[in-house]
């Protein structure tokens, strides 16, 4: 579990942004997949989680519960709070648990968390019940803090980028004739769960050669000689933070389609590593993305050519052509990953995760950047 001293320096943070932005509280939940709520409490919980978060005093979690299932249980600087299924069924939400405590302090305003995740029926019941409150997005407020890394979180993500190097390492002993991505991929899960991870986000795909590989499908064709395959392992350690990695393996020779469009990919990404600094902004490496890809006969990206990453898989600051307004910071760990779009080949990096430093951003994973050939 995090520390008690990382949640006080999160909660210091988080508490004078929240003076300096005239907040009496917070609400949070889940997210992709834990949230400002795992971040805030360093707890999770069931059934549409939520935290209160105050400026002053304890945090509250609220989640489903009862006397004989669940009984609520407090913790470092958190109170829980539970209701049972069919209260919160009916009021599609555990907001009405909230309500009170947060009525008490006689609020003025109060900011909301990763609105995108937020339940309408939440939202609703908040602004229902306090109409004397301004609510507010406070996203942009509280983002830039999360996003920037403890060396105490920074362990936890060293862990993740180990746990899957040892995944990849072992793909050529399971990459084969006769068996299928679905079979390759569960058997990197049930590693990663051994190794203590808690939740996994994992796509697999194969193609013949000469055709174009997707990681995400189809996965259950059974693998020939000559076959491709490409894997995307994103991975939780056992405190929540994430890594990520997509390693393409070859059974026999890699096309030269491929091979150019790996070799492409992964000029690319050092490319934009090389200006990944401090003060650099999504909206530049996403433009430089494109020229690069242009230059070399590919699509400008149209998905998220990267992100930052801690106890979500995907957090801001996001190189998305929707626009990002947040600045690389020191201590962010942010995964790059671009893709070449050929005709008959597509190509992914190995290695996505790097730390911003004040130099050149270091490499979370030390996997080589190389097509696996089984």
């Amino acid at each position: 579990m995090i520390s008690n001293a990382e949640l006080d320096r999160r909660w210091a943070l988080v508490r004078k942004a929240m003076h300096e932005n005239g907040l009496d509280w917070l609400i949070a939940t889940t997210g992709h997949p834990y949230g400002y709520q795992r971040w805030l409490t360093n707890r999770t919980g069931l059934a549409g989680t939520l935290v209160a978060f105050p400026a002053k005093g304890e945090a509250i979690l609220a989640s489903h519960g009862d006397d004989v299932h669940s009984v609520p249980r407090d913790s470092y600087g958190v109170r829980h709070v539970a209701s049972c299924a069919q209260p919160n069924i009916i009021a599609n939400t555990h907001a009405p648990l909230l309500i009170e405590p947060i009525s008490a302090s006689n609020p003025r305003r109060i900011g909301f968390l990763g609105l995108g995740y937020l339940p309408a029926a939440t939202y609703l019941a908040l602004t229902k019940a306090l109409p004397q409150v301004e609510f507010v997005d406070a996203t942009d407020i509280i983002a830039p803090i999360k996003a920037v890394k403890s060396e105490e979180e920074l362990e936890c993500m060293r862990r993740a980028a180990r746990m899957h190097e040892e995944a990849i390492a072992l793909l050529p002993g399971l990459v084969r004739p006769g068996v299928t991505g679905r079979y390759v991929m569960d058997e990197l899960r049930h590693h990663l769960v051994r190794s203590g991870s808690n939740h996994q986000t994992m796509m697999v795909g194969s193609a013949p050669a000469g055709q174009i590989c997707r990681y995400f499908g189809p996965s259950d064709r059974v693998l020939e000689k000559g076959d491709q395959l490409a894997i995307l392992i994103e991975g939780s350690e056992p405190d929540g933070y994430y890594s990520e990695a997509m390693p393409t393996v070859c059974l026999g020779e890699v096309p030269d389609a491929l091979r150019k469009a790996f070799n492409d990919v992964v000029e690319i990404q050092e490319r934009l590593a090389e200006v990944a600094c401090p003060g650099a902004l999504p909206d530049d490496l996403l433009r430089l993305n494109d020229e690069l890809m242009r230059r070399k006969g590919y699509p400008p990206e149209g998905r998220l050519l990267g992100h930052s990453q801690g106890v979500d898989l995907v957090e801001r600051p996001a190189f998305t052509p929707k626009g990002e307004t947040m600045p690389l910071q020191k201590n962010m760990v942010i995964s790059i990953h671009p893709t070449t779009h050929a005709p008959n080949a597509w190509g992914y990096p190995v290695n996505m995760s790097f730390l911003i430093t004040d130099g050149a951003p270091q490499r979370m994973l030390r996997t080589p950047q190389e097509i696996i050939v089984v």
